[in-house]
């Protein structure tokens, strides 16, 4: 990875950044500001429904992260892909 981001937003779980700071990471790419998000786990264990799998909920959560991602113009998500605890 050779890219260049002026901001770096790590959190645990895919979503977390959307509930933390959307609003600012939208101010700071409206702002001219370039924006990387790192999401640890692979969020397998994020909801209350028994019947998704911990593969689909996975898969599910990281294309709701990288589309939410997209909508607010973040350049780049990047998946540590650690097991949710």
């Amino acid at each position: 990875m050779n890219e260049k981001y002026d901001i770096m937003i790590i959190v645990a779980h895919p979503d977390d950044a959307e509930f933390g700071v959307a609003g600012s990471v939208a101010h700071w790419i409206a702002a001219g500001r370039s924006v990387i998000y790192v999401v640890s786990t692979n969020g397998e264990k994020g909801t209350s429904d028994r019947t998704l799998s911990p593969e689909t909920l996975a898969e599910m959560r990281r294309q709701e992260q990288q589309d939410a991602a997209s909508l607010l113009g973040v350049g780049r998500v990047v998946f540590l892909d650690m097991p949710d605890q």
